[in-house]
């Protein structure tokens, strides 16, 4: 009895000592504990100990990226589970043999045993489980590019974790949430809007998965943190932060090594490979193709192997399932022999009471299709009336939403037209001058704006990030930017103008819980109409000047007035000028424009041409010319984007 004893204890004991050595990511130390673990349980006779021996060596297994030896324990810890009827238990290990499908691509496995797994942890009310299985589903429709369903999933794993204070559950739901941007960033990417993923979802994937690897760093599980760093790493590199995603990726492959995990060593090959592409380091680049190909070939041969093995055990339990049919089906012949004299006794009263129902079910039958039928069309008529009743309200409701849209943008329109001077204001005071002004919707996100202080006259053709009622709302909180650092700060130097109104549209978006990286580009000019001197200040967009007829280009700072990296103060343009000299402020709406015999950009080279050729002839025909010229080269093709266009002849 006491020797018994012993080898319970010993079993219990080995099992702690293995999870503590699986968590600091000695595989080998654990397995050899585990093992130790399982045959002092199972020679004491203790099933419960050795059923978590053996969930432990499937685990153990899993991390080292031996799946077949993982599901083959997970599948015994099960049966133990069963066999005890502990649920908690058997809600792990479902889950686990879940995790197992999805690391082999077989989803639909994968959510049957994890959703299992869920609803036995929700009825033990088990939060950390029910956290960890919600974290699992998430990261299952992070494969299938559900990123809806596995935000939501993970979302609610979150929220558990935070209230338990689960350090090593919040860092995985920061790594799928990091996930989550990263393939937001790699699609924009894949459809060629690169500065959106770079601006945008990069920096977010990245935020988050720094925080998960910190999280990881304290709880010292080194599996987690490869994954994490390789990720890290592979960002960095679309980023086009080279250096950076060398160091990650490189520590990332010196800790995977050290762990010896296959698809941790091939991720970490696959990623430098590419980043030395970028690099254009061929030869490095190369070499850890090569390794990246040895590791996929290795854990292509172990899957092999495992379908295989999963094969071969479909068929033994085919074969034991086909000799269980036929010995039951040699019963089933000898009853039905005994029972057969009974039923032709029974079966040749019965068919002569058969002929009698059957005759007057038939007249039966003949009566009621007929009134069934009757009732049918008239259920049928009610129901086209009905239907008619609800298709007219239904588009009454329809006209009523559209005519309320329409008449909530009409009134945007106006109150953006608000924000625009007037122009016989504009004619008023720059007597020879033009705007071409064509909008891509009702409201926009280009504007035009002018301010007057003495005998110095400010005009600006601006373009807001996007077009339409989102364009427009940045339009007017940029508008209101420039009126303000004008007003209330006194400023006249274009340039200082420009910084003041960064300043204060950052500041407007300050307080937003979002990320908003909306702004502007603008050409701002200065006109002294006395001495005639001009300054000019640019954010990304450029001034035309037409002199002697040469046609000079002023190109603007290469930054927005808006949220922008290494921002340096706006540059302020002094100009030498003549009577007689015109002056170009765009946006780039009307180069943008497709159009033409072959479906092409306008673009900045042919405008140039244009413009030079017209600079010469009276402002005003120069504004009819260029909107005759964008609207016969936009043809019957949509719109892309605003167009401002102001000419000024000094």
């Amino acid at each position: 009895m006491d020797s018994l004893k012993n080898k319970r204890l010993i079993a219990s004991v080995t099992n702690r000592m293995g999870i503590l050595y699986n968590n600091k990511s000695d595989y080998p130390k654990a397995l050899q504990y585990f093992n130790r673990a399982l045959n002092a349980a199972q020679n004491g006779s203790d099933t419960y100990t050795a059923m978590f021996a053996k969930n432990n060596l499937g685990m153990t297994y899993w991390n080292q990226g031996n799946l077949l030896q993982a599901l083959d324990y997970y599948f015994e810890s099960l049966k133990d589970a069963d066999k005890l009827k502990d649920q908690a238990q058997m809600a792990v290990t479902l889950s686990n043999i879940g995790l197992i499908y999805w690391t082999q691509k077989n989803y639909n496995q994968a959510f049957e045993f994890m959703f299992k797994a869920l609803a036995i942890e929700r009825k033990l009310g088990n939060k950390i489980q029910i956290a960890r299985n919600l974290g699992n589903i998430s990261s299952v429709y992070i494969d299938l590019a559900d990123n809806t369903n596995a935000m939501t999933y993970n979302m609610a794993a979150l929220r558990l974790r935070e209230e338990l204070n689960d350090k090593k559950g919040i860092a995985l739901s920061y790594g799928i949430i990091a996930d989550v941007n990263a393939n937001r960033g790699d699609s924009a990417w894949m459809k060629g809007n690169i500065r959106y993923a770079r601006e945008m979802k990069y920096p977010d994937a990245l935020t988050f998965y720094t925080k998960a690897l910190k999280l990881e760093e304290q709880i010292g599980e080194l599996s987690f943190q490869v994954n994490f760093l390789n990720n890290m790493g592979r960002v960095q590199t679309r980023m086009g932060r080279l250096p950076e995603a060398e160091h990650l990726l490189l520590r990332a492959m010196k800790l995977g090594d050290s762990l010896g995990t296959l698809n941790q060593q091939q991720s970490s090959h696959e990623y430098l490979s590419d980043l030395y592409e970028a690099k254009g380091d061929y030869k490095k680049a190369y070499e850890h193709h090569k390794a990246f190909t040895i590791a996929r070939d290795s854990l292509f041969n172990r899957d092999k192997s495992m379908e295989a093995n999963r094969k071969s055990l479909s068929y033994e339990y085919d074969k034991r399932s086909s000799l269980q049919r036929a010995e039951q089906d040699k019963k089933d012949v000898l009853a039905a022999a005994e029972s057969r004299k009974q039923k032709i006794i029974i079966w040749s009263v019965a068919a002569g009471l058969l002929l009698v129902i059957v005759f007057a079910s038939f007249i039966s039958r003949s009566l009621r299709i007929t009134q069934k039928q009757k009732r049918i069309i008239e259920r049928q008529k009610g129901i086209v009336e009905d239907q008619k009743k609800v298709v007219e309200k239904q588009k009454y409701l329809v006209e009523e939403n559209q005519k309320e849209i329409l008449d909530s943008i009409t009134y945007a329109k106006r109150l953006q037209r608000a924000i625009l001077p007037p122009e016989s204001l504009i004619k008023l005071l720059l007597k020879q001058s033009f705007v071409l002004y064509i909008p891509k919707a009702v409201v926009a996100g280009d504007f035009y704006w002018m301010f007057t202080h003495g005998d110095t006259v400010l005009i600006a053709a601006a373009d807001c990030t996007g077009h339409g009622v989102p364009g427009a709302m940045v339009s007017i909180v940029c508008s209101n930017a420039l009126k303000r650092a004008v007003n209330e700060f006194g400023l006249t130097d274009t340039g200082k103008i420009l910084d003041k109104t960064t300043e204060l549209v950052l500041e407007t978006f300050a307080d937003s819980y979002e990320d908003i990286k909306d702004g502007m580009d603008i050409s701002l000019l200065s006109i002294n109409k006395v001495t005639h001197q001009l300054q000019w200040s640019g954010a990304n967009n450029p001034l035309w000047m037409v002199k002697n007829g040469e046609l000079k280009e002023i190109k603007g700072d290469k930054q927005p007035i808006g949220k922008s990296e290494h921002r340096k103060p706006f540059i302020s343009h002094d100009l030498h000028v003549a009577k007689g000299d015109c002056f170009y402020l765009i946006t780039d709406g009307y180069a943008d424009q497709f159009g033409g015999a072959g479906g092409k950009k306008y673009k900045y080279k042919q405008l140039k041409d244009s413009i030079l050729a017209i600079a010469d002839l009276p402002m005003r025909e120069q504004q009819q010319r260029l909107g005759q010229m964008f609207n016969d080269w936009k043809g019957d093709l949509e719109q892309v984007d605003d167009v401002t266009l102001i000419g000024i002849r000094i």
